[in-house]
């Protein structure tokens, strides 16, 4: 696994909203996150594929918990090297403390800088 500090500068960064999730997952839970990082949004699985196989990729997903299980299996297989950053949350209002906090703190992944 990379350092933190590699993590930190991965050239790709997405952020997946796993299924079912609406709108107000994006606009309500992640918006100061996406304004401040500037992930690829994306709801399907199909767009991190795009990402060129030599370059460095981090996926941060939110899901709830009854998807997570097999969202998080599914990213693993599919791209077995991408740093999983799995947010795993039931309300929108949960997961935008937790993006909130990591963008006032400058932790994109949830990690400290190295």
């Amino acid at each position: 696994m990379a350092t933190p500090r590699l993590l930190q500068r991965a050239l790709f960064h997405v952020l997946y909203f796993g299924p079912g999730l609406g709108p107000e997952w994006l606009f309500t839970a992640a918006r100061g996150y996406v304004i401040a990082f500037r992930p690829i949004v994306t709801e399907t699985l199909q767009t991190v594929a795009l990402v060129p196989l030599r370059r460095s990729l981090a996926v941060t997903s939110v899901m709830r918990r009854d998807s997570a299980k097999r969202a998080k299996d599914e990213i693993a297989r599919l791209f077995p090297r991408a740093y999983h950053d799995a947010l795993v949350y039931d309300f929108p209002e949960e997961v935008q403390i937790t993006l909130d906090g990591r963008t006032t703190s400058g932790q994109r992944l949830g990690l400290p800088e190295a």
